[in-house]
């Protein structure tokens, strides 16, 4: 018997926004910037734990720092 390897299917949310991924060869932290220049506040933005989702797909979650001006 031989074992097959699938990646797990990864989704990307940023506020209402699902990005698709890019690439399963990209980290979460690469995918963040790889979509910064068109979403500037993921310049900022953390990457959390990801969630697993009821087909199995990990969701990770861009959440936008808040920062004061001082």
């Amino acid at each position: 018997m031989s074992l097959t390897v699938t990646p797990l299917k990864r989704v990307f949310r940023f506020a209402t926004l699902t990005l698709p991924d890019p690439g399963p060869h990209m980290t979460p932290q690469a995918v963040r910037q790889f979509y910064a220049g068109q979403h500037p506040g993921l310049n900022t933005a953390n990457v959390e734990s990801p969630v697993t989702l009821s087909d199995g797909a990990l969701q990770y979650e861009f959440v936008a720092s808040v920062r004061d001006k001082g």
